[in-house]
């Protein structure tokens, strides 16, 4: 089977609950990273960050197996981005990591450029009064069309593509939501459009792929590529990260909607 173009992992910081894991992937860490983890106050804030540091470094492995977790090397960029440092830029290999309440999940790409943003649905930030403030008028309208049941979770899938999308365009949260516009048709399709006035993004490319997964229930993932060609959903590999144990998987990630779907 050829290599993906892209690969996303999505694993629960539950995995750290067992000793033995937990103390190997510590010992992947850089001195730096082991700083920066003694830090948290929160416990799950500093499981969210060993367990995503120990995913990247595993599946940065899995590709290139000549080199060990322990040895790749990071840096962070002008918008505060983590890359791979100089000394791996040859291999090409962007990357983007997200957490949320006790999931992690880690996109990485040969040659594209990334974003992902996955969400807990459960989150009290996530209601209509913040759709209504950073939401365009089409998104709202949409949202108020829906059940009431069904509200929440659109206004998760909306706010997670609206992040991965911009953390791909390395902007973070600095362009106001509102000036993306998502809309869903259909059974499967998404579409985007941009506001005029969007500056520093570089436009919306019929090869850049979005994509809606719900890995679980109750948490939201979406998927930016800035492609230079034409992907779809297969060229996406998802799998839930079991840590050492392979083949144990325990959650199904479900694929809501992608711009690859033909109208």
């Amino acid at each position: 089977m050829p290599e993906p173009l892209v690969q996303l992992n999505y694993a629960s910081i539950n995995l750290l609950e067992e000793p033995d894991f937990r103390k190997q992937v510590i010992a992947w860490l850089s001195p730096t990273e082991r700083q920066r983890l003694e830090q948290f106050r929160q416990t799950q804030q500093a499981d969210q960050y060993l367990l995503a540091r120990a995913m990247l470094r595993y599946q940065l492995s899995q590709k290139h197996p000549e080199i060990l977790p322990q040895q790749w090397q990071f840096e962070v960029d002008a918008q505060g981005k983590p890359q791979l440092a100089p000394l791996f830029s040859h291999l090409n290999i962007h990357f983007n990591l997200s957490h949320s309440e006790d999931m992690v999940a880690l996109v990485i790409s040969d040659g594209f450029v990334v974003g992902i943003d996955i969400e807990a649905d459960t989150r009290a930030a996530f209601n209509m009064a913040l759709a209504e403030h950073y939401f365009a008028d089409s998104e709202i309208h949409w949202l108020r069309s829906l059940p009431v049941e069904q509200q929440l979770p659109g206004i998760v899938q909306l706010w997670t593509l609206k992040e991965s999308y911009l953390k791909a365009e390395g902007l973070g949260l600095r362009v106001p939501l509102r000036k993306l516009v998502f809309s869903f048709s259909g059974t499967h399709a998404l579409s985007l459009e941009l506001s005029s006035d969007c500056d520093g993004i570089k436009g919306f490319k019929k090869t850049d792929f979005c994509a809606l997964y719900r890995p679980g229930t109750n948490y939201s993932l979406a998927l930016t590529v800035k492609a230079d060609c034409r992907i779809s959903e297969s060229d996406v590999k998802v799998e839930q990260w079991c840590g050492l144990r392979q083949g144990i998987q325990h959650q199904y990630c479900q694929l809501l909607r992608t711009t690859s779907v033909e109208n």
